[in-house]
């Protein structure tokens, strides 16, 4: 009886290792999880801008032909 005893104590010990190990894996894990979503929320708040930079680049070039336009064909 006391060898089951001692092996039940031994084996709740082993199980109790296990889950706290997992625990801290899943806390880990969720913290990376976080960290991705982080840094995807700031790529997109980059790519944003980039594309608004893209849209003013675009309203310039056109602004600027224009202008070529305006003068190349004005006889003055």
């Amino acid at each position: 009886m006391r060898k089951l005893a001692g092996r039940t104590s031994t084996a709740t010990k082993e199980i109790t290792g296990v889950v706290r190990e997992n625990r801290g894996l899943a806390d880990q894990a969720a913290t990376q999880v976080q960290c991705s979503r982080d840094q995807a929320d700031r790529l997109l708040g980059l790519a944003e801008q980039a594309g608004t930079a893209m849209a003013d680049i675009q309203r310039g070039a056109r602004q600027v032909v224009g202008a070529i336009g305006k003068v190349t064909s004005d006889p003055d």
